[in-house]
């Protein structure tokens, strides 16, 4: 039986406004939707709804949206409420994807990572790279909203996840 890669990316940027500010423009739909590369392009189906849901307090929702022509369905809770939330996609783009937002308060700023966790459906290596551009640009395309430290901007690593590190998919599902 041929088992699929899987990868981890780990994306960071270091913002120079407080935690608050970043976790605002991070739950906003437009935001997150400004951040894609034009080669790229991700667009949530209803922003406006999901927008009221996050202005609600929704700690748990589901998020249909759109990534190129291909349709994503995302679950997206929150882990710790103003520094950290996740999301689960569906698409036939990934056998698997998960991906943590953390943000962390630094002296004078907001440390952002991201965190994912996925294995391409096709692709391999070529698409996951890719993955790692898309992410980079988000981080860039995020420094032009909220200030950034100079050279901390979208910091990557992205690698295979070895066989020995204990992978478990289901520890990535969405919380019932």
């Amino acid at each position: 039986m041929e088992t699929r890669p899987v990868y981890r990316l780990r994306v960071s940027t270091r913002h120079l406004v407080p935690v608050e500010d970043v976790w605002a423009q991070k739950t906003r739909p437009v935001a997150v939707m400004s951040e894609f590369p034009v080669w790229a392009p991700f667009r949530i189906n209803r922003p406006d709804e999901v927008a009221a849901a996050v202005a609600d307090g929704a700690t748990r929702l589901r998020v249909p949206a759109r990534v190129g022509p291909f349709a994503w369905e995302a679950t997206v809770w929150v882990v710790e409420a103003g520094r950290s939330f996740s999301n689960v996609g569906t698409s036939a783009l990934f056998h698997l994807f998960h991906h943590t937002h953390q943000l962390q308060p630094t002296a004078g700023g907001t440390h952002a990572l991201d965190d994912l966790w996925f294995a391409p459906a096709r692709g391999g290596d070529a698409f996951a790279r890719m993955v790692k551009r898309v992410f980079v640009s988000r981080h860039r395309r995020a420094a032009q909203v909220l200030p950034a430290e100079p050279y901390s901007v979208g910091h990557a690593v992205l690698r295979h996840v070895l066989e020995d590190e204990a992978f478990e998919p289901s520890r990535f599902a969405a919380p019932d």
